[in-house]
């Protein structure tokens, strides 16, 4: 690293383009949200458009994994210290679109888990978990991963729901009832 810390500066730029890029993709799908029963589109139902729309959010994600994959194998996973707040948080981001790897996934958050507590977001933390948890076919632990269930969010196979509220707010979320209000507004009621 120079003494002007430019390569941090470079690779914090770099994961924040990234994950820029990966929300943009994620936008133009919401309206696509609307068409989901029970948490899955059919891709038969889909228009070309949508299609297309479908495709280049997978792509940006095997890009964006393949990079990811190529920096923690060289430079270790981007903490706090190292890039910033918000870099390290569009690296969890990455990680947590990477659903075709869930090796990949695990093995981050393996990394993410031994990182210095001030080092990584234990909220970025705990959505990772459910999403390596559900992967893995076993249930999730705060409730981060949701389906559409009868017109509803539903937490999808959640651990012990009557405490999941505890867990949240152990590690920063709000109660799973506000969760859902959230969802509501940033995706529509299902």
């Amino acid at each position: 690293m120079t003494d002007d810390g430019s390569e941090n500066a470079a690779l914090r730029d770099e994961l924040l383009h990234r994950a820029d890029v990966d929300q943009q993709a994620r936008r133009a799908l919401i309206p696509l949200f609307a068409k989901a029963v029970d948490g899955a589109v059919d891709r038969a139902d889909l228009t070309p458009e949508e299609q297309a729309l479908v495709d280049q959010a997978v792509e940006v994600d095997r890009d964006n994994t393949r990079w990811l994959d190529e920096l923690v194998q060289q430079q270790g996973w981007p903490i706090r210290s190292r890039v910033g707040e918000q870099a390290a948080h569009a690296a969890w981001l990455l990680v947590q679109h990477s659903d075709d790897d869930a090796a990949w996934q695990r093995r981050c958050l393996d990394l993410m888990s031994a990182a210095p507590d001030d080092e990584v977001s234990p909220i970025d933390v705990a959505y990772l978990t459910d999403r390596v948890l559900l992967a893995e076919g076993k249930p999730q632990v705060y409730g981060t991963q949701m389906i559409t269930s009868d017109g509803q969010y539903q937490p999808r196979d959640l651990r012990d729901p009557e405490t999941v509220d505890q867990r949240r707010a152990a590690v920063g979320l709000d109660t799973l009832h506000e969760y859902r209000q959230r969802m509501n507004g940033q995706y529509g009621v299902p």
